[in-house]
């Protein structure tokens, strides 16, 4: 009953019936496609290759897969810092685990002691 329906999904789209690429459409990731510009190291736990820019000050020496491996072992979570977006850990085991991370918590600490809110007096 349902077999043109079947055949219509089942053909192959011709590049002429594509659509086409949009400019600020991102293509997906095919894992193991160098991206240009990155070099690429191997984990050390692993061997995966791991894709790192070389203007980057840390260069990670595991992959993802094997650094939440070990997270997961030493019962801790990793965050992203809602001000600077840095990666920091805390224990998984918090109710209530901070959104910042230690060097912005200081910071922010600094300014609320010298009365400083970041608004202006005037308002």
């Amino acid at each position: 009953m349902f077999n043109w329906l079947k055949q219509l999904f089942s053909r192959p789209v011709p590049a002429a019936e594509q659509k086409p690429e949009l400019p600020g459409e991102k293509k997906p990731e095919v894992p193991g496609e160098k991206k240009p510009g990155m070099l690429e190291k191997a984990c050390q736990n692993c061997g995966k290759p791991i894709q790192y820019d070389p203007k980057w000050t840390h260069i990670p020496n595991y992959c993802r897969e094997c650094r939440a491996k070990f997270d997961e072992e030493k019962g801790v979570e990793r965050r992203k810092c809602r001000s600077c977006g840095r990666m920091f850990t805390v224990p998984a085991n918090l109710k209530h685990p901070p959104n910042y991370c230690k060097a912005c918590r200081e910071k922010f600490s600094k300014r609320k002691a010298t009365g400083q809110t970041g608004r202006s007096a005037g308002k």
